[in-house]
């Protein structure tokens, strides 16, 4: 008889989940268009692939004594302990609720192929958090870091490509704010934050000096394409989570903590200069690039954001249900009933000129709004338990303190951006990644 063992090995789930990790360079109009439509599409079709092989190989597997490991990590999963896994759950259920509730509930549970949202992806989600957490070993969560690091150096490297008008034949040339293979600049950078804090903990805790060389080159590449993106939000999030990172370092290094108060005070001074300054140096100004950029830190011109008169707007939506929302992907419903033509650029939506507001570019109102206060408050929880189980981990294990301390600068800059922001298909899987990747640092 054939051992189901030789039938699916680990390396099957491995090399599912590095598919998954590359769907992010997936663009190939217009097979695959709107971006996140055909790579949310092949997402669920491997993921549903991967799942069916771990039902059918624990359901065969009867005698559990020939599989420990499962069975260990399944009584860690539903003990009642684990606040991170009930969360999660609990946030699955309060958006089906608020799915079968919905003023729309066919468009709450598929959403629209421009944004892929709606319950079925965010299902999916938090399934492959959870089997990531169940099929992959110590070794195989460093394989999958290492790949997606290397997916994220070849996003990158197109986000360059496009800003230098290279191979204009293949890639869509974009003078400022490319958006590489994601679709939208602001993604590019959201994905890029959420990869680089690790790739930090990664490259200072490697021995190797060529893995070093790849680590710190790869966190280059992507400080350097999230400028490029002209992001504030994402500019906000890795200043913070920079700062969280060096001021909280595991250490006691003094150098460490007078170079976080050095990038701090610098910073602030930057800000103050750029904002005050009658004339930009020359410099900058015969720069297109820095100039964009600089223009982007302008306080005058973010109070000018059409984002302020929509979350004012998005305020009145929230109070309007707050307990189930209007139901996934319905953020536009309860926008267009409390609209205010008299608020300031109310009429056009943030970084789109025939676009409508579908999304708050705040976590807060868009969670609120679609699925309820409840399910905000499970969200943040979600993080909150998070951080808390990965500080103490830092404490009682020296040795995952510094990829623990990473995890937590990046869920900082990742929820400071998000104020400003929102989630698609490429950050959605990072951050759902690093959830069942904390699951294993804590297990």
């Amino acid at each position: 008889m054939i051992k189901f063992k030789s039938l699916i090995p680990n390396k099957t789930y491995l090399i599912g989940f590095c598919l998954i990790l590359s769907l992010t360079l997936l663009n190939l109009p217009p097979w695959f268009t709107p971006t996140d439509w055909g790579k949310t599409i092949v997402f669920r079709i491997i993921l549903s692939i991967l799942i069916l092989l771990f039902l059918w190989q624990f359901i065969l597997n009867k005698d559990r004594q020939k599989n420990p490991e499962i069975s260990e990590k399944l009584s860690f999963l539903f003990s009642k302990k684990n606040l991170v896994f009930w969360l999660l759950i609990s946030l699955l259920a309060i958006n089906l609720l608020a799915t079968v509730f919905s003023l729309d509930p066919n468009y709450s549970l598929w959403g629209n192929p421009y944004r892929s949202g709606g319950f079925m992806n965010f299902a999916f989600y938090i399934i492959f958090a959870i089997l990531a957490f169940l099929t992959l070993k110590k070794a195989g969560w460093k394989k999958i870091w290492d790949f997606a690091i290397f997916i994220g150096i070849l996003v990158s490297f197109i986000a360059i490509v496009q800003w230098q008008g290279w191979f204009s034949d293949i890639f869509i040339t974009y003078t400022n704010r490319p958006p590489a293979s994601l679709g939208n600049p602001i993604m590019l950078a959201v994905y890029l934050l959420l990869l680089s804090f690790l790739t930090l903990s990664f490259g200072l805790k490697e021995n190797k000096g060529a893995k070093k060389i790849f680590y710190f080159s790869a966190l280059f590449l992507f400080i350097f394409a999230i400028f490029l993106t002209y992001s504030r939000a994402a500019y906000l999030g890795l200043f913070l989570g920079f700062l969280w990172f060096l001021f909280s370092y595991p250490k006691k290094i003094l150098l460490i903590k007078i170079s976080a108060a050095t990038i701090l005070l610098l910073g602030l001074f930057t800000f103050y200069y750029l904002n005050t300054c009658s004339q930009l140096p020359r410099f900058i100004q015969e720069n297109k690039t820095l100039t964009g950029a600089v223009n982007r830190l302008s306080v005058g011109k973010a109070l000018q954001t059409p984002r302020i008169s929509g979350w004012k707007v998005s305020w009145q939506a929230l109070k309007d249900r707050p307990v189930l929302g209007f139901g996934p992907e319905n953020f536009a419903v309860g926008f267009d009933k409390h609209y205010d033509p008299s608020l300031p650029k109310i009429e056009t939506a943030p970084h789109g000129i025939t676009s409508w507001w579908d999304r708050a570019h705040n976590f807060i109102f868009d969670i609120g709004i679609t699925a309820g206060l409840p399910a905000l408050t499970i969200y943040l929880l979600l993080f909150a338990v998070l951080l808390k189980q990965l500080q103490k981990l830092k404490k009682k294990n020296p040795e995952k303190a510094l990829i623990c301390h990473g995890i937590q600068a990046t869920f900082f800059g990742y929820l400071t951006a998000n104020i400003f922001s929102f989630d698609a298909f490429s950050s959605y899987l990072i951050s759902f990644l690093l959830i069942g990747f904390s699951l294993h640092l804590i297990y």
